[in-house]
């Protein structure tokens, strides 16, 4: 008998990659190495993606496969938990470009005073 929690959503997560969906995910959210990213984010996720494969998942099979894949990232390593609702992105290949400083600016030199016109 299958179970009543599997739904063709889960099953559709199921068999995408994980940088496939990161990539998706990528052009609809800012999802950046080092990040916190929220279930929330997630879920909208999940649902866009399935609407582009010409799915309708409802909310609730949506959220289940939000958790569902949450789960797996956690275990891949791509998300570390902080709490039920949100984790830390642990993906390098999402970090911000590096920032090089500048250099600060000299101080203009103190003008010295010019001779009085007469």
């Amino acid at each position: 008998m299958s179970d009543p929690k599997i739904t063709q959503a889960h099953i559709k997560m199921n068999g995408i990659s994980t940088v496939e969906f990161l990539l998706f995910l990528r052009g609809k959210f800012p999802v950046i190495h080092n990040s916190n990213f929220f279930f929330r984010d997630l879920d909208y996720g999940v649902m866009s993606f399935l609407h582009s494969k010409g799915m309708k998942p409802s909310h609730t099979d949506s959220e289940r496969t939000a958790r569902a894949l949450a789960e797996r990232f956690v275990v891949e390593g791509v998300f570390k938990k902080i709490d039920h609702q949100s984790w830390c992105v642990n993906y390098p290949q999402f970090a911000l470009p590096r920032q090089e400083k500048a250099a600060p600016a000299k101080a203009p030199a103190a003008a010295t005073p010019s001779p009085a016109v007469q």
